[in-house]
This record gives structure tokens, C-alpha cells and sequence, in this order.
């Protein structure tokens, strides 16, 4: 479709596009008179999210504003959460309930029928107790009990709308103030009170559930972490409580120091045991040779009783001098004992041996006093070792003692420092917790910085926006209507169709004169364009020269009247030009006819024609109504009437205005000089 049809299509039927829309939008400023007016107030809150002080930052750290937008998400998703706008509502109706006058206001304001129906005095007896708190408390029971049939269930849940409905409630819209850290929360409703007391309420909950929300997280945090720290710091003191038992059990002070001082002791003794057995066995081999020079005879009054107890008087005391050093910690040395019993017992080995010389030539004495010198270290020596061989029988207890010792204490001390760490950790992650705490309280103090006001000045009417909304929706929809029935129309319509749908060349196309503001010159002119172009294709169909054969006409679709009377202009007209011609009908016409006839067929079919009439014809005009479409029977026909002889032509009657303009030109009428430039312009540029 062209822009130049396009238009065409909407003047024609501008009862649709223009007077409709018109009628509609009068009914819809009529019908809207009675709507009431709508409020809306707003306030402002400050949330510090992105700018806000906090405890632990330096004013100079990097923002993360994906955080920031999430946190003013969690703020909007408060506000519009389903079980906030359930206390709101709750809240709202405790308010109306104990305020009457109030209510009274609200009623006449809205104008709702609904209310009106339940609002009534036995839902005021049935919900209304002494204070506001039990009135809240018992619609809260109520509606948590799940009773939908409830008034006040179906008050808040319900599907018809009003002030108290959490659907309604949807319309309290938050949003951010661009990038600043306010957010901005509006609502509007039919009574100036019930919109401000609405948004009061929404925001005393919400101040309420958001910082609940927020430092309960953080406290709860806390309190689970003194639990734990309290628990493993118990659980450290009982450790250091085991392992202090232990040590004072075993006497340990520094265990390794302790173990280190016994395993440099234990060696000390081992050495010294060394030194001393070397020494020993030295003066064994001394003594023996001495005691070899010396003779038998000397050696068995050496072993006289009184030398014998002498000698070993003097080994007793040099172990009880040495044990008494130990004890003591001092070095073993000589004492007035131990110097007597040895000059007793020179005296009596002097006594005993009173030879000067041995049979090698050495003196006696000289001999006796060596042996004497050897025999008094030999014993001191023994006396020594058999001390360390004690004092080492003593160490190997105490290293039998340290021994499993120390993989007890390791295992305890392991455990007191495990059980530190895990307190450390948790005594850490408990200061974290109180840290996040207090910049929860000091960062999360929402603020309400403009509060939400009384509305005086209702706001815009709508009923205008409505108005015109309507009217544009019927012209677009009358438009729409118009290109889908012109798209969807199936009937002949213009010669051109016509020739596409069924396969006949046009003949001619009159125009209708039903319901057009066309003066008859202009018609009669429409209908002389039509009759020449009739005559142009009978003289293609007929040729130049004379032909006496018969024309049959067939009224296809269409009124015989109307056939009939366009036949006989067309003779007129053909008379005009010099041919004789005449309209007859089919059983009045015979072979000896000497002029040409039209002939209007009297049946559909082609079989039940006059077999005169079919042999002396040439061509048939089939007259269609450009109106109509043509059905799968007459489809049927017109095959049947293609397999004759005859030549098919096509005349469409009652063609429209829009088409037979294409196809005979413009009609003639008056216009203007203004209409004529646009239309030229839109035929020029128009697709």
C-alpha cells in the first residue's frame, strides 16, 4: 500500500478515524468526572553508605561501588519486601481503627464501595481492642492464622484494591538519588493523611528492621565469639593446670636444662670413673712389683691382723670422706683421721720389718715405705671409684626418671600451645567482631533527612492524559483495523485484481453510485470513460469490420437490473458511432439476426445457453460486482465458460472510488489548489 492509498483509505472512512475517537473520548471524560484525587508526598533518608565515617578507614581508602550499589539494593528490597508492606498495613488500620474521624476522612476521600462494605461497625467491635499494641497484636494473629476468609485477611491480601492492600502498598517506590548517598521514597494515595502516615509508618519499620538487621548479624557474631573464646580459654588454663601438675610432680623446672645438666654430669662421672679405674690398675701393678721385691716372708706379716684393720679403717674412712663431699658438693682432701690411721699404720709395718736391705741391694725401708705409699692410693683410689659407681647407679634412675618424661611433657606443652593459638585466634576474631560492631552503630545510622509532609495540592488530574490516551488508542486501532481489513479483503475490488484472481482481461469498470458525494456530470463522465474503454476491447475481441454475431452478457454476481441498464447505455453510445446495435434477450434472438446484439443470458452454465446464440457469438462480458469475492461454485463456472469458444471479458460494476481512479483516472470535481500540490507531492515522493 502506498502513503497516497494510505491516506485515500483514512478519508474515506473518516467516520471511523475521526468522528469514533471523538465520541469515545467524550464518553471517557464523562465517565471519569467522579474519579478522586490522588496525593503523593516523599521524604528523604541519609544512609552514609558510600561517604559515611566509619572506625576503621582513613577517609582516603578506594570505594567499592559494586558493594555500595548492592547495599542500595538491600535498601530497596527492604522497603519493597512483602512482609514489610504486611506491618505497614497492620500498622495503618491499627491507626484508622482507633482514630474514627480519621477513617471517616479516608472513606470520603477514596470513595470506595469496598471499604464502605467492611470498614463497617462489626469489623471496628471484632478487631478493636483497649490500646493500639493489642489491636496490632490481634491482627497479627489473625492473618498469621491463615483464615482467608477473614474481613481483615481479605482486606490485606485480597484481590480488590485499597489503602491497607500489600499489592496497593507496592506503589511506595525507593530509589537513589543519583550517585549521593540519599535515597528517596514516594507514595501516593487518595487522602493527603493516609499518604503521609503511610510513608511514616514505612519508615519507622523500616528504620527498624534495617538496623536490627544489620548490628544483629554483627552482635550475634560477637556473642558467639566470647562464647568460643570463653570456652578455649578454659580449655587453656585446664592444659597449663596439667602440665604445671606435672612438673611439680616430677620436679621439673627447665627440663632441658635439667636433662642437659644430668647428660654433662653422667659424662663428667664416666670420665672421671675412666681416669680413676687407669689409676687403679696402675697402682695394682706398683704393689705387685713391690710386693715381689719385698718377699714372701714380709708380705704374710704385712697381713697381720692389726695391719689388715688399719688398712681397711683407713679405705672405710676414705669412702666416708668422699661420700660426705659428694653430699656436700665440696672436693675430697686429707683429714686428721686419715693422716693418723696412715702413720699408725707405717708405724706398724716399721715395727714389723726391721731389715735394711733386700737381696737386690735396695734398702727395706725404702721398700716398705713405697709399698705402704701404693697401698694407702690404691685404697683411696678404690675408695673413689666404688663412690662414682654409686653416684652413677644414681643418674641412670634419673635418666630413667627423664626419660619417658619428656615425651609426656612435649605432649602437654603441644597442648597448651595449641589451646593458646586457638584462643589467640578467637580472642582475635572476637575484636574484629566488636570492631565491626561499633562501625555498625556508627556507620549504619540511617537518618530521615526531609520527612514526609502533609499534601495540600492534589496532584495533576490524569482525566485530560486519559482523554486523549483513549482517542489516540481508537485512531491507531481504527487505522489498524482498516489496513488489516484492506490487506485481508478478498474481493474483486479493481480490474486489476480481477484479473489476477481470476484470469479474465478487463473489459471496462463503472463506478458506483452508492453513497459517494459525486455530482451526476462527474458520474455521467466516469461512465463515458467506462463505455470507451468497452468499446476498445469489443473492437480488439471483433476487429475493424462489420460482425453480425451475437454478444452474450452474463449478469455473473451482480443485480440484472443494473446489467441492463449499463448494456443499453453502452448501445446508445455504440449507436452514437455508427453501429447498428440492439439488446435482446436469448430466446428472443434468431440466426437470421443482420445486426450486432447483445444478448443476456438467461442461465449460469454455459451447457444450458441457446446453441444458436453460443454459435454465433464471439465473445462474453461477464458483469461482476466489484464487491464481492467470488466463491469456489462461481469459480467452478467461469472454468466451465474458459473451455468454450468464447472469447471472456470482464465488467466490473459499483467499483470504488480509490480504484477506478487507477484505472479510468481521476474523477472530475472541484479542488483546491492546495490539495492538488500535496497530492501531487505524496504521488511524486510517495512509495
Amino acid at each position: 500500500m502506498s502513503l497516497l492509498e494510505f491516506i485515500q483509505l483514512v478519508i474515506r472512512n473518516k467516520r471511523w478515524v475521526v468522528y469514533f475517537p471523538i465520541i469515545v473520548g467524550i464518553g471517557v471524560f464523562i465517565l471519569t468526572r467522579s474519579i478522586p484525587k490522588e496525593y503523593t508526598s516523599d521524604m528523604i533518608i541519609y544512609t552514609g553508605i558510600a561517604s559515611g565515617a566509619t572506625m576503621d578507614n582513613d577517609f582516603e581508602g578506594k570505594i567499592d561501588f559494586h558493594a555500595v550499589n548492592s547495599r542500595f539494593d538491600n535498601l530497596i528490597n527492604i522497603i519493597g519486601s512483602r512482609e514489610l508492606r504486611k506491618d505497614v498495613s497492620i500498622k495503618l488500620l491499627t491507626f484508622m481503627l482507633h482514630n474514627p474521624d480519621k477513617m471517616d476522612t479516608m472513606l470520603m476521600n477514596t470513595k470506595s464501595s469496598l471499604l464502605d462494605e467492611v470498614l463497617d461497625k462489626d469489623f471496628v467491635a471484632k478487631y478493636k481492642k483497649k490500646d493500639p499494641e493489642a489491636t496490632e497484636a490481634n491482627l497479627h494473629l489473625e492473618l498469621d492464622s491463615g483464615k482467608n476468609r477473614a474481613e481483615a485477611y481479605t482486606l490485606v491480601f485480597g484481590e480488590k484494591k485499597n489503602p491497607f492492600n500489600v499489592k496497593v502498598l507496592e506503589d511506595i517506590k525507593a530509589e537513589r538519588e543519583g550517585f549521593s548517598d540519599m535515597l528517596k521514597i514516594e507514595y501516593s494515595a487518595n487522602d493527603p493523611l493516609l499518604t503521609k502516615k503511610t510513608l511514616d509508618l514505612t519508615k519507622e519499620l523500616f528504620l527498624d528492621k534495617y538496623q536490627s538487621m544489620r548490628v544483629g548479624e554483627a552482635s550475634s557474631a560477637v556473642a558467639y565469639f566470647k562464647e568460643q573464646t570463653d570456652l578455649s580459654r578454659n580449655k587453656l588454663g585446664i592444659c597449663e593446670e596439667k602440665l604445671k601438675a606435672f612438673r611439680s610432680a616430677n620436679r621439673v623446672i627447665n627440663y632441658y636444662e635439667q636433662t642437659k645438666y644430668v647428660a654433662d654430669e653422667n659424662e663428667d662421672i664416666e670420665k672421671k670413673m675412666s681416669d680413676l679405674q687407669m689409676q687403679l690398675d696402675g697402682y695394682v701393678n706398683a704393689l705387685q712389683k713391690v710386693e715381689d721385691k719385698i718377699g714372701k716372708r714380709f708380705l704374710i706379716q704385712l697381713q697381720s691382723e692389726k695391719i689388715v684393720r688399719t688398712r681397711d679403717s683407713l679405705a672405710t674412712e676414705f669412702t666416708r670422706t668422699g661420700m660426705d663431699a659428694v653430699k656436700n658438693g665440696t672436693q675430697q682432701g686429707s683429714n686428721a683421721q686419715i693422716e693418723g690411721l696412715k702413720n699408725a699404720l707405717k708405724e706398724s709395718i716399721d715395727r714389723l720389718y726391721a731389715l735394711n736391705n733386700t737381696t737386690e741391694g735396695i734398702p727395706g725401708k725404702k721398700l716398705v715405705e713405697q709399698w705402704l705409699e701404693l697401698t694407702v692410693d690404691k685404697q683411696e683410689t678404690e675408695s673413689k671409684l666404688k663412690i662414682l659407681l654409686e653416684n652413677k647407679t644414681k643418674f641412670d634412675k634419673v635418666f630413667d626418671q627423664y626419660a619417658p618424661m619428656g615425651s609426656e611433657l612435649n605432649k602437654l606443652e603441644r597442648e597448651v600451645e595449641t589451646a593458646e593459638k586457638e584462643y589467640l585466634n578467637l580472642l582475635h576474631n572476637l575484636n574484629q567482631a566488636i570492631l565491626r560492631e561499633r562501625n555498625l552503630e556508627v556507620s549504619e545510622t540511617v537518618e530521615v533527612i526531609d520527612d514526609a509532609d502533609m499534601p495540600v495540592v492534589p496532584n495533576p488530574s490524569k482525566r485530560i492524559i486519559m482523554v486523549i490516551a483513549s482517542v489516540l488508542a481508537c485512531v491507531i486501532l481504527a487505522i489498524v483495523m482498516l489496513i488489516i481489513r484492506q490487506y485481508l479483503d478478498n474481493s474483486l475490488a479493481s480490474p486489476m485484481r480481477m484479473e489476477k484472481l481470476i484470469g479474465i482481461t478487463a473489459a471496462t469498470a463503472f463506478l458506483t453510485r452508492v453513497g459517494k458525494n459525486i455530482d451526476e456530470k462527474a458520474i455521467d463522465e466516469m461512465d463515458q470513460r467506462a463505455l470507451e474503454h468497452w468499446q476498445i476491447s469489443l473492437r480488439e475481441v471483433l476487429g475493424d469490420e462489420e460482425n453480425k454475431s451475437a454478444l452474450i452478457v452474463l449478469p455473473f454476481n451482480c443485480d440484472r437490473g443494473q446489467v441492463q441498464r449499463y448494456v443499453e447505455k453502452m448501445t446508445v453510445y455504440l449507436q452514437t458511432l455508427g453501429v447498428e446495435t440492439a439488446v435482446i434477450s436469448a430466446k428472443d434472438y434468431t440466426e437470421s439476426q443482420n445486426k450486432q446484439c447483445f444478448v443476456i443470458a438467461e442461465k449460469s452454465y454455459p451447457e444450458l445457453q441457446s446453441k444458436v446464440v453460443m454459435e454465433n457469438s464471439k465473445v462474453i462480458f461477464f458483469f461482476f460486482d466489484a464487491a464481492q469475492k467470488l466463491d469456489e461454485y462461481q469459480m467452478q463456472l467461469l472454468e466451465k465458460w474458459k473451455k468454450t469458444k468464447l472469447v471472456a471479458r470482464g465488467i466490473l460494476l459499483n467499483t470504488s472510488e480509490q480504484h477506478i481512479t487507477k484505472y479510468l483516472g481521476e474523477i472530475p470535481r472541484k479542488r483546491s489548489k492546495f490539495r492538488t500540490f500535496v497530492k501531487k507531492q505524496i504521488t511524486r515522493y510517495g512509495s
